[in-house]
């Protein structure tokens, strides 16, 4: 590797220390204001500590292979001491010099539709928001405090609801695949959250780690739109929905049946093997012959152009 190439190496690296080095101190600030862990959930604990060991050592070599990351949960508790939103934030490497936070809501209490419409609310003030190098966690926890619906609220909202509710009822009655394509996978806090998200929304399917990467959901359509929505917040290089299938809600159950193409979701692997740096290189191949044997074989040139398993 030429002195430059080292050169610009080195540079990145002491970004990214200095932007964990702003993260853990509003962290800490954070903590300070929500000390009670049922408002705020740090999701790994070893992962801060060994971010904190980093920066204490100035550890800038290490920065390169350090694959931690700092995440957690702000959650709104009613009057009830319901939990009535969470609010999921993950820290990429670069915030808050380069990139904003990337965040989701969930919420138990609040129709998918009012769920939603938050979350636009969100991304749009984070978009308005954010400026380079300044902290913006405090804000974000304030913002969602303020601005996001209290069980109070949802309650006095039901009636004007009702046809929202009837509206999602239908939806979620409607089985829908969609077809997601990112220009790699690799990152393993990425790889988790596709497996668990998947799992808590109940969908089937599988992913592919490797470039291109590769993730395939079916399920009840409002679920499938919550996982996408989720995915998309986080930071891509490049991520794009490739297509969307589609069961009518009056189908029969043996056409659902017949839809539906997978019993659970898995991260799959065709012997797969090791490149360069983190790389994963998979065996395109095999993955062309499983699409085809699970009749899923029109989706090949969406990924793959016109090559075939045989």
């Amino acid at each position: 590797m030429s002195s430059s190439s080292d050169g610009i190496k080195k540079d990145h690296n002491q970004l990214l220390l200095r932007c964990i080095g702003e993260q853990l101190a509003e962290l800490d600030l954070l903590l300070s204001m929500y000390p009670d862990e049922a408002e705020l959930k740090i999701e790994d604990f070893v992962a801060v500590d060994e971010l904190r060991r980093l920066v204490s050592e100035a550890d800038v070599d290490a920065m390169s292979e350090c694959q931690f990351r700092i995440g957690f949960t702000f959650r709104i508790i009613g009057t009830s001491n319901l939990v009535v939103l969470e609010c999921i934030c993950r820290l990429s490497g670069a915030y808050p010099i380069e990139k904003p936070p990337g965040l989701f809501l969930r919420s138990d209490w609040l129709s998918r539709d009012r769920l939603r419409l938050a979350s636009e609310a969100l991304a749009n003030q984070l978009e308005e928001m954010f400026k380079p190098g300044e902290p913006m966690l405090s804000w974000l926890t304030e913002f969602v405090s303020t601005n996001i619906p209290t069980d109070e609220d949802a309650s006095a909202s039901t009636a004007t609801e009702a046809g929202a509710a009837e509206t999602e009822a239908t939806t979620d009655q409607r089985l829908s695949r969609l077809w997601i394509h990112s220009h790699h996978i690799y990152n393993s806090l990425k790889r988790r959250d596709i497996l668990n998200w998947s799992a808590e929304l109940r969908l089937t399917g599988f992913s592919i780690v490797g470039k291109p990467g590769i993730v395939c959901v079916e399920g009840p359509e409002s679920a499938v739109e919550e996982f996408w929505q989720r995915l998309r917040r986080l930071n891509w290089k490049k991520l794009t929905m490739k297509e969307k299938d589609v069961c009518p809600p009056d189908a029969t159950e043996a056409v659902r049946r017949q839809f539906k193409k997978f019993d659970d979701f898995r991260e799959l692997s065709f012997n797969a093997r090791p490149g360069r740096g983190r790389e994963v290189l998979q065996d395109w191949g095999l993955v062309i012959r499983f699409l085809e044997d699970k009749g899923l074989g029109r989706v090949i040139p969406v990924y793959f152009g016109n090559l075939t398993s045989r």
